[in-house]
């Protein structure tokens, strides 16, 4: 089984309580709750950029709870478009069911934010158990907290 993280290099998210605030939490701010264009299109751009598709077959991502514009799933969307390959809407039900249209593929699990990694640790887990080859996991930014 291979799982791997990936998260775009320097960009920290921290969120607004802390104090800090750096342009790609803008960005996030902007395209997940405010459902802001130019945000989105700069995020994905980002992303777009950042991500190595070779040995993946298609691109599945997290159901966020915490916004109505849910965003990882529209980035991945446009980001399986720009590389031509499939995006499968796998997890469902808080991200505790997956369906079985992953067998035998290698996906590119998806997220906007990493805050203690517990969501993508049980996505990839269903997703193994659902007959994936292997997972790889990408995250825009991560929180202060969660450790690599």
């Amino acid at each position: 089984m291979k799982l791997a993280h990936e998260i775009i290099s320097d960009h920290v998210f921290r969120g607004r309580t802390s104090g800090h605030v750096n342009s790609v939490t803008r960005l996030i701010y902007g395209a997940k709750f405010y459902n802001d264009d130019k945000a989105f299109n700069a995020l994905c751009r980002l992303c777009i950029g950042d991500i190595t598709i070779k040995n993946l077959d298609a691109i599945v991502s997290i159901n966020t709870r915490d916004s109505k514009f849910n965003l990882p799933h529209r980035m991945a969307q446009i980001i399986a478009a720009h590389f031509n390959i499939p995006y499968i809407n796998a997890l469902s039900d808080k991200n505790t069911k997956c369906s079985l249209r992953v067998v035998n593929k290698r996906i590119l699990l998806f997220d906007d934010v990493i805050y203690t990694g517990k969501t993508l640790a049980k996505a990839t887990v269903l997703l193994m158990r659902a007959g994936a080859k292997s997972v790889t996991c990408f995250a825009i930014a991560r929180s202060k907290s969660f450790e690599i």
